[in-house]
């Protein structure tokens, strides 16, 4: 229960951390028994309540050849908490962005600006790798290629307009580029 202790931490969530660590303790040992040259990667969902709790218990208790995952707060809305700086120092942590919030489907989500920041951040915070999750495809277009293009350099200063006005030229016309780009 000590490895699951601390402030935040109730005892519901304790409870959940001591029963994933021995799910994942016996699934790891199956793993090396089975394929012992494959490699075990754990997610789960980013909310403060979710996975990232018990990250640090996990992450003192399984061994650090176990790559971490973790969908971004707030359905996306939010980067990776600070702390995860720590675990990506010694472990292999990828973070999921959402190019979109599964609450908000009725409508177009341009998320440019939330992924330009997060895929920076993750860099940041030396993660592995970033991968991110979305529900649809013609609607997510414009952030899931400036998470390819932002994931793929990290350093690219282009500004959030930028991006906009290269989609829209691309794919609206050169009126809608002008004019829209801003709004987006």
């Amino acid at each position: 229960a000590a490895l699951f202790s601390g402030p935040g931490v109730d005892a519901r969530q304790q409870v959940t951390g001591i029963w994933t660590l021995e799910y994942l303790r016996r699934a790891y040992e199956h793993l090396r028994r089975v394929a012992p040259g494959k490699r075990m990667i754990i997610g789960g969902w980013g909310g403060s309540n979710q996975l990232p709790v018990i990250l640090r218990g996990l992450d003192r208790a399984l061994p650090t050849d176990v790559i971490f995952s973790c969908l971004n707060p707030g359905m996306g809305d939010y980067p990776q908490p600070a702390f995860i700086t720590a675990i990506a120092a010694h472990r292999k942590f990828w973070s999921i962005p959402w190019l979109e919030g599964d609450h908000q489907l009725w409508h177009a989500q341009p998320r440019v600006s939330i992924m330009r920041d997060q895929v920076k951040q993750a860099r940041t915070q030396h993660h592995d790798g970033v991968i991110a999750i979305h529900w649809r495809t013609e609607e997510t277009r414009a952030t899931f290629e400036a998470f390819a293009r932002y994931a793929s350099d990290p350093a690219d200063t282009a500004s959030v307009a930028d991006v906009y006005r290269e989609y829209l030229l691309r794919n609206c016309g050169p009126l809608a580029s002008k004019e829209l780009s801003g709004i987006f």
